[in-house]
């Protein structure tokens, strides 16, 4: 996978005029997927490809499944990547689908170039203009966890005509877990103080190479997985592996000392596509029924919204719960297909 040198001066690239096409070019070969002993068979035999945005950008994406009158996107989370959704695709061809996964630039496979900026706004512009190319004339069921669910909402938002229905699994109320103008007086100074010492340019890069040990991935993972056998090596591996990546350091702090983006409740109002929102009740870092952003409150904002709450559940139900959240979507979509 091609990286752009890494002299910011020379390198960082303003997103503006979107142009893209397909390239038909297989990555299995070279995708980290393969450096794994235990792949899962659902994996192993994806064939994954290589989407070329604005003419340069390599983003890995997969794509499986007869034609079908809605295809399926499965938008990942803060970090994570296609294979995040192993245990759900064979769950969406087996009902039907048309299913497409594809990792954000500067995450997973997709290449990860020193971009002035990491923001949502930009991997919702990758969206948007991935559904026009992959399939234009079709209306998508997007399907995200966390900060792909908020993605999955601003597409809808901003770009009605592209989506058919949203399933959002334990949204993320922004970039960050919350916004300084929520935060005190006090809070906001500490907040800014923090911004200051972890995201400059030196001790940055110290911080995220402490941060991207397996030893505390493992934590953070066992933080938010309630089942702790569900974390298990792959897991564990595909969101390690591309943190060694050339890159991968400048996305993570350009992510995390950027904006937090809108929030849920400022777009649920202007959506009107069915909404289904699954939610992990003891998820620490996008709570149920407190914090900033809980989801709880989201019905408020959206009469078409459904939400069910899955108790004993983390922030990742797909993969923490996989079997519990096929049953809610199947019923979910058999009712909502045939009204």
């Amino acid at each position: 996978m091609s990286m752009e040198n890494n002299n910011r001066q020379q390198t960082t690239v303003p997103l503006t005029t979107l142009e893209t096409n397909k390239v038909p070019e297989s990555s299995k070969n070279k995708h980290f997927y393969v450096k794994f002993q235990n792949i899962p068979k659902s994996l192993k035999d994806m064939e994954f490809l290589t989407f070329k945005w604005k003419g340069k950008y390599n983003i890995n994406y997969f794509v499986d499944g007869a034609d079908s009158s809605a295809p399926v996107l499965l938008v990942h989370g803060f970090g994570a990547s296609i294979g995040h959704w192993r245990k759900n695709i064979p769950f969406f061809l087996e009902a039907g689908y048309q299913v497409y996964a594809v990792d954000l630039i500067g995450f997973g496979a997709s290449e990860k170039p020193q971009l002035e900026e990491y923001s949502l706004d930009i991997w919702k512009e990758l969206l948007l203009d991935f559904c026009n190319v992959m399939q234009p004339k079709k209306k998508w069921l997007l399907c995200g966890n966390s900060i792909g669910a908020l993605l999955c909402l601003m597409v809808a938002h901003d770009s009605p005509q592209l989506v058919d229905s949203l399933i959002l699994l334990n949204c993320a109320g922004g970039l960050t877990s919350f916004r300084e103008s929520e935060l005190s007086f006090p809070g906001s100074l500490l907040y800014r103080l923090v911004r200051l010492l972890l995201f400059n340019s030196i001790t940055g890069p110290l911080f995220f190479r402490r941060f991207r040990t397996r030893e505390n991935i493992l934590k953070l993972l066992y933080q938010v997985y309630i089942d702790k056998n569900a974390v298990d090596d792959y897991l564990l591996e595909i969101l390690h592996l591309p943190s060694l990546d050339k890159g991968a350091e400048h996305v993570f702090l350009k992510t995390l000392g950027g904006s937090p983006g809108p929030t849920p409740e400022e777009l649920l109002p202007n959506i009107n596509c069915p909404i289904l929102m699954l939610w992990g009740e003891d998820d620490p870092w996008t709570p149920y029924q407190k914090g900033f952003h809980p989801g709880i409150k989201f019905p408020q904002y959206n009469k078409n919204l459904e939400l069910i709450p899955l108790p004993k559940t983390g922030h990742c139900p797909h993969d923490e719960a996989p079997e519990q959240v096929h049953s809610i979507v199947l019923s979910w979509l058999h009712k909502y297909t045939k009204n």
